[in-house]
């Protein structure tokens, strides 16, 4: 049988932070955890740092139990919705086998980084059983570019150039994109029978600096990963809540890794978009990108939806998060009601008459800005679902799924739970 417990903290200081999640998460279990998934906000990076964290939670918790997580924008758990804190959830049982492993440069090698994350895990799980990997991996950042400095907004006259810099400083400095869809389905290739969720790392929705944790180490362009096998039942589900619109746009000139696009309907991208959604010039400001936030573009791709965000603007340019695999695109809208519906969708998902053990989820950073204060209606619809379940959903930049047998998902704007049942 599954144990689970979930623990939080918002106390200011990064050491006593730490050391009370793993006090929290103790205090809840009859047995040793076997490993723990740990969150926090990137509040701590003033406040203690995160190797103090990291140090806290170890003074409590037992040497030998593997932890991997990192920084996210937000949380909500049994106790609340938080967007300042850390936050655990520590998971045991006698038929729970766990493996932990990482692999690094994501920013300039994902293959080789996944390649590496998964070589060790896929060596040690190999009954068949259920088998799930849980994988953090770092987040773009917006670069400190010379001269121009970090903004969203870029308005340089040569714009094909600046994004030739932005590919070079991603390659050598490794800021920039984050790569991380392309980490993902390499690691879902790497391990094509486990159930995978995977979560960007992030920062509070600026985009400067984002951390990954193994262990008793804090990373910066990682991928820290746990796999384990249980002979309980595993469901997991991804939905939207968006809904097409009929704008269809067709895109030109792709940079920065698919990334990025210089033309919409052969016209200048960073002006047509504007066009497109009928918005004044002066929208086009260091703000866009939240108004975008209900005005998604979607490629369609082997019957999926892949929602991109739109976070920087080069000259002409528009750089979405993650890789863009079509030419054409339409807008998507949403409504506080459809991102509220999405996490109903989800639950109503899961069989009748299977009682949840424990559930982990991983939504879009931009649900937790867009739905503001009614975010706590999320918690209640998770309560009244999972009742006495420990349950942790984190907020992040990206988010990936992958089923045996499905094709791997890297997306923005989703709802993905994973539900251990009984």
């Amino acid at each position: 049988m599954l144990e689970a417990a979930v623990g939080m903290s918002r106390q200011w200081d990064a050491f006593s932070a730490g050391k009370e999640v793993a006090e929290s998460l103790l205090s809840k279990m009859k047995n040793k955890p076997k490993f723990v998934l740990f969150f926090s906000t990137i509040h701590y990076e003033r406040n203690g740092g995160f190797q103090k964290l990291l140090d806290g939670i170890y003074s409590k918790l037992p040497d030998h139990v593997p932890l991997v997580g990192g920084t996210v924008t937000g949380a909500v758990t049994p106790d609340g919705c938080f967007t300042r804190g850390a936050f655990g959830m520590a998971i045991s049982g006698d038929d729970l086998e766990v493996i932990t492993s990482l692999g690094l440069n994501v920013k300039r090698n994902p293959i080789n980084a996944a390649r590496k994350c998964a070589g060790r895990l896929k060596g040690s799980l190999i009954r068949s059983k259920t088998k799930f990997t849980f994988a953090n991996i770092s987040n773009g950042t917006v670069p400190n570019l010379p001269f121009i400095g970090r903004q969203r907004i870029m308005r340089v006259p040569f714009s094909g150039m600046a994004m030739r810099l932005l590919s070079l400083v991603g390659l050598t400095l490794q800021y920039g994109v984050g790569r991380e869809a392309e980490a993902f389905e390499e690691l879902t290739r790497q391990m094509p029978d486990s159930i995978i969720l995977g979560a960007s790392t992030y920062d509070n929705n600026k985009s400067i600096s984002n951390y990954q944790f193994f262990n008793k180490m804090v990373y910066t362009n990682a991928m820290t990963a746990v796999s384990l096998q249980t002979d309980h039942e595993l469901m997991m589900k991804t939905t939207f809540g968006l809904k097409p619109t009929g704008i269809k746009l067709k895109i030109g000139k792709k940079k920065l890794h698919g990334c990025a696009f210089g033309l919409i309907n052969g016209h200048p991208a960073a002006m047509e978009i504007l066009n497109v959604l009928g918005w004044p010039e002066n929208y086009l400001d260091e703000r866009i990108y939240r108004r975008t936030y209900y005005y998604p573009l979607v490629c369609t791709k082997g019957g999926l939806i892949y929602p991109h965000v739109m976070g920087l603007f080069v000259g002409k340019y528009i750089t979405c998060t993650y890789r863009i695999d079509s030419d054409e695109l339409e807008v998507y809208s949403a409504s506080g009601r459809s991102l509220l519906d999405a996490v109903n969708e989800n639950l109503a998902a899961i069989p009748p008459g299977k009682k949840p053990v424990l559930a982990i989820g991983v939504e879009c950073t931009a649900r937790l800005e867009a739905l503001g204060a009614k975010i706590n209606r999320i918690k209640d619809t998770l309560d009244a679902k999972f009742q006495d379940v420990p349950y942790l959903v984190v907020y992040c930049a990206g988010e990936g799924a992958y089923i045996p047998g499905g094709k791997p998902g890297y997306f923005n704007e989703s709802v993905n739970l994973a539900t251990f049942l009984a």
